[in-house]
């Protein structure tokens, strides 16, 4: 019986109904470059782009036969990008810039709804199976943002500055969930 097969396995061990993987795929890119104009004005720009691909199956009941199957499928990519102006003027430290990011992505749970055993060639995916639910995910982010900020030193009394600063911010968001059942 199963029973007896997992008390022989001990209570640290499992079996498992079919062959587990988990790959990820995932590439960076970051950039700052940074120039003068002048001796008292200078820009920045601070790039970054990320793109990640991950699909997952596991096994999680533990049982030698097919039930609680789960596949995970995820893709998501994102860019951002801050262009900064900066500097000194007399006793006015200063920065003013502008920011932009955009994030798309989906993420499928899929899960068996019947357990069918396939004897001993599983399959590696839980659309292989007649019976399955699915959750997929879309989603898109986008953030723009202007800003501006200064500090006034005083000559008057040292160590006493004024600090100010603005930051506008339009955000932009939409998600799709979708539920299918295969059978």
């Amino acid at each position: 019986s199963m029973l007896a097969d997992q008390q022989a396995r001990g209570n640290r061990q499992t079996a498992s109904g079919t062959p587990s993987f988990s790959k990820v795929d995932t590439l960076t890119i970051a950039n700052t470059t940074q120039w003068e104009l002048n001796d008292s004005v200078s820009f920045k720009n601070i790039f970054g782009y990320r793109k990640v691909d991950s699909h997952s199956y596991e096994d999680t009941d533990g049982l030698p036969i097919p039930l609680l199957e789960i596949e995970r499928i995820f893709e998501q990519e994102q860019f951002t990008n801050e262009f900064q102006v900066f500097g000194e003027t007399g006793n006015l430290n200063w920065i003013a810039g502008a920011y932009y990011f955009n994030e798309t992505g989906s993420d499928q749970g899929a899960s068996v709804t019947g357990a069918v055993d396939f004897g001993n060639v599983q399959p590696t995916s839980v659309f292989a199976y007649p019976s399955w639910a699915n959750t997929f995910v879309t989603a898109d982010n986008t953030s723009y943002a202007v800003f501006a900020q200064g500090t006034y030193a005083f000559d008057a009394i040292p160590g006493l500055s004024l600090t100010a600063g603005i930051r506008q911010n339009w955000d932009e968001r939409t998600a799709v969930v979708r539920n299918q059942t295969g059978t």
